[in-house]
């Protein structure tokens, strides 16, 4: 494992500041728990599907979600306890995950409760597909791919945004997927010496152009769960706070174990912008972000123009990380030479090494020697670049990855099996699209219509007016 040490300066917690609600709290501390042993945040409820199944992979691991028979989410294995196949190409009837295989039910633990090729009633014994516990918490949907016995719904979670409970702010979710590693996101979120260059016209203006030297800016005041024992295990909190940039620079980044980093960044006039990164590791090089933008300011903005913005920079990490993990493929080193203003960054990293199981968090392979089916077989980063690259042929596309042949046969789903209720609800949304386009065509026609039809009258009057031609009223 990489060896990480400052080059500057030793890693120290600096001067305890006031960090605006972020005293250490007193929640139990798991040291060296296992990283699974977490929640993991996976959906919006507002963009869950309601009568289909949900695909997702956290940590490498296929997962399937839907909406139970008591109207709660729950989460399976995405694999069917028949004869394997992704029960995400399925389909959901009366709270129960169908096999589109052959057809073999699941209900919400993961029995199998109705085999259609055996006699009513009859279910091979103990047959089950394994299930995940799932809560509900901020208007999102979690998973706890980790010890079944272990999953508390008031433990292993990042702070409340308290942001969600004030009225003077207003939200704009978000979700992003990109293609580097999840802790890459990570610490490029607790690095403050990259926003003067990599966001060069965006954020980068508020500090100094890339030419200037400006090392106040990359000073942060940090507290760790090493010096501060009531802190959870994990936990990190950094200030920075400059005033000889462009325009005064006041933020605050919090990491909490094990995916999440919070943003605080006050202007100088008193506007707040908040942040809610939830960084979830899908693949080694494939993280979905889940972001959650706060402020209390020009509150009738559009939601679009966060999001836009927020995408532009989003781009501009993107190209320099893509860049980065091409090197760290290839053998490049992490930290080559750390300096003072990674310090929060290498914490972070410290951490994720003291944490991963010496199993690795990352799903490999289901073990054939496990009866039942339940069993997993983990792995590190390093094993990670061994393994086979899971693609499939599909039409005309060529080969794709596994993930995305999910998401393309659920959208070809009514067409690719029209069942009565599957082709009425298909019927009903195409019908409805073309309605739509059929009005906003009809609108359009008529509003252009409508100020031709004002513009020559008001030409015609005007020349009436000058004596270029007749009035015919006279």
């Amino acid at each position: 494992m990489e060896k990480i040490s400052l080059a500057e300066e030793e890693m120290n917690p600096g001067k305890i500041l006031n960090y605006n609600g972020f005293e250490p709290d007193t929640q139990t501390r798991n040291d060296k728990e296992n990283i699974l042993n977490y929640w993991y945040p996976v959906c919006y409820v507002k963009e869950f599907p309601k009568y289909k199944p949900y695909p997702f992979e956290l940590w490498g691991e296929p997962l399937v979600f839907f909406y139970g028979k008591d109207g709660e989410i729950t989460c399976l294995q995405d694999r069917c306890a028949h004869r394997s196949a992704p029960l995400s190409i399925g389909f959901v009837r009366d709270g129960e995950i169908n096999c589109r295989y052959h057809g073999w039910r699941h209900d919400a633990e993961g029995n199998v409760t109705t085999v259609p090729s055996l006699p009513e009633g009859r279910v091979p014994k103990g047959t089950r597909t394994p299930n995940y516990p799932v809560i509900i918490r901020e208007d999102m949907v979690w998973v706890w791919p980790g010890d079944k016995d272990k999953a508390d719904p008031n433990c292993g979670l990042p702070d409340i945004a308290p942001e969600n409970s004030e009225k003077e702010f207003k939200r704009v979710d978000q979700i992003v997927t990109q293609n580097y590693n999840y802790a890459s996101l990570i610490e490029n979120l607790l690095d403050p010496a990259h926003l003067q260059f990599v966001h060069q016209g965006t954020q980068g203006d508020y500090i100094a152009p890339v030419d200037a030297v400006v090392p106040e800016s990359c000073k942060v005041d940090l507290m760790t769960y090493k010096e501060h024992k009531t802190l959870p295990f994990g936990k990190l909190i950094g200030k920075v706070n400059a005033e000889n940039t462009a325009k005064p620079l006041r933020y605050i980044v919090v990491f909490e174990a094990p995916i999440t980093v919070r943003l605080e960044v006050i202007f100088p006039n008193g506007w707040k912008f908040h942040q809610m990164h939830y960084c979830v590791p899908v693949a080694k090089d494939k993280t979905k972000l889940f972001l959650r933008s706060y402020r209390n300011w020009l509150r009738y903005l559009s939601d679009s123009s966060v999001v836009k913005a927020n995408a532009k920079i989003l781009e501009q990490d993107m190209w320099v990380l893509l860049g980065q993990n091409e090197r760290l493929r290839r053998g490049a080193s992490r930290y080559n030479t750390p300096v003072a203003c990674d310090k929060m960054a290498v914490a972070y990293k410290k951490w994720k090494d003291e944490i991963y199981d010496k199993q690795g968090p990352w799903f490999k392979e289901y073990n054939p020697a496990d009866r039942s089916g339940c069993g997993l077989i983990r792995c590190g980063d390093e094993d990670m670049e061994d393994l086979p690259r899971h693609i499939v042929a599909w039409g005309g596309k060529g080969m794709q990855p596994v993930s995305e042949l999910i998401d393309e046969v659920q959208s070809r789903g009514p067409y690719l099996w029209p069942t009565e209720a599957e082709n009425r609800k298909a019927v009903t949304s195409l019908s409805g699209r073309l309605y739509t386009d059929f009005g906003e065509k009809v609108f359009y026609v008529a509003t252009v219509l409508f100020y031709l039809f004002v513009f020559i009258t008001s030409f015609i009057y005007t020349l009436q007016q000058v004596g270029v031609i007749e009035n015919t009223d006279n």
